[in-house]
């Protein structure tokens, strides 16, 4: 499991949001969600982008490489 999904994850937890509420909301697919919530899908940056959104989070790319 990713920092990432973790992130996600706890945010839904916190909210007491359930995974069907996030799919009727977000369009997002329930079993998309539970996998990418346990680490066995990564999802495009849409995806990211409107989790992100709907949880209040914002999301950031950090350079890694130093250029």
């Amino acid at each position: 499991m990713s920092d990432l999904s973790k992130q996600f994850l706890l945010a839904r937890k916190v909210l007491g949001i359930s995974q069907e509420r996030v799919e009727y909301d977000t369009g997002i697919a329930q079993s998309t969600l539970s996998q990418f919530e346990h680490g066995k899908l990564n999802c495009g940056i849409k995806t990211l982008e409107k989790l992100a959104n709907y949880y209040g989070m914002r999301l950031e790319l950090v350079d890694r490489c130093g250029k």
